[in-house]
């Protein structure tokens, strides 16, 4: 018996078998769909890949981006079969790092003055995703902005000069010193909103494809 499938129509182009499969990577943090697979078949000596971050035209809702073309199995009568797979740009999202012994900063203002003191806090690390390559943000992961990690400093006559740290003791600028960056007051600022330091520098890694993650690691100032 032959092994030829009966096909009609034209097979000169890739044609979808097959459901379309699907994926959400990210719970329980985020239950999107954003991950794709679908069976195509052609026959074999018109196949031609798709380019790299090609947008899947057959989803509706946000872009989907090919990030995958499986090897090419036999289907019979010269035709091929594989999978072809995209993947969304998930939302930015935090989600629970444990605890870090953080050394917040002390103070001088005027007689005042606060030690720099290290404690146990609730860490939380910050997820945002970049397209990278055709379509994206930038060329290259490389190129995803690093978010440095916390180091005030003094703030130096030569505002290019940050060699100096202050040895995590901030002060607002005064008669012949110019304080630190950041200044007491911003931090005081930053305290009051509920706003969090990066306790080192961010990391990039990849999600899938040309879509990238970099997460940050922070507590609340206090």
């Amino acid at each position: 018996m032959s092994n030829v499938k009966y096909r009609s129509g034209d097979w000169t182009v890739a044609k979808p078998i097959g459901i379309l499969r699907n994926e959400s990577p990210l719970l329980p943090e985020l239950n999107d769909v954003l991950v794709f697979h679908q069976d195509y078949v052609q026959l074999g000596n018109y196949f031609q890949a798709l380019d790299y971050n090609s947008i899947n035209p057959d989803l509706a809702g946000p872009p989907a981006y090919l990030f995958n073309e499986s090897e090419r199995s036999d289907f019979g009568g010269n035709v091929v079969r594989w999978t072809r797979s995209w993947v969304r740009i998930p939302n930015n999202y935090g989600k629970a790092g444990g605890t870090y012994p953080f050394e917040f900063p002390g103070y001088v203002s005027g007689s005042n003055i606060r030690l720099p003191f290290k404690k146990p806090v609730a860490m939380e690390v910050l997820r945002d995703f970049f397209l990278c390559g055709n379509f994206g943000a930038y060329p290259t992961w490389q190129d995803i902005p690093i978010i440095r990690g916390w180091g005030p400093y003094n703030i130096l006559p030569d505002p290019t000069d940050t060699s100096f740290d202050s040895a995590n003791t901030l002060r607002d600028p005064s008669p012949g010193d110019l304080g630190t960056s950041p200044s007491l007051s911003d931090y005081r600022a930053m305290i009051a909103a509920g706003a969090v330091i990066d306790v080192q520098d961010s990391k990039v890694t990849n999600f899938r494809g040309g879509v990238y993650m970099r997460e940050r690691y922070t507590v609340v100032a206090q």
